[in-house]
């Protein structure tokens, strides 16, 4: 897990295009390396967006 806090809209703007492109990674990889990963942890990862705050 990871937390990031953006200190400027150029910054969140950018930690966006990181996070396009953790989750194409991580889809193109769910079939081989990631096979085990439980479906619950994919579908977190790939749905939580920039900006989101979770505190549970």
């Amino acid at each position: 897990m990871l937390v990031v806090k953006p200190l400027s809209e150029k910054t969140t703007r950018l930690l966006g295009e990181v996070l396009k492109e953790f989750k194409g990674r991580l889809l193109n990889s769910l079939h081989g390396v990631y096979f085990s990963l439980n479906p619950l942890v994919a579908s977190y990862l790939l749905k939580s967006p920039v900006g989101s705050v979770s505190l549970g």
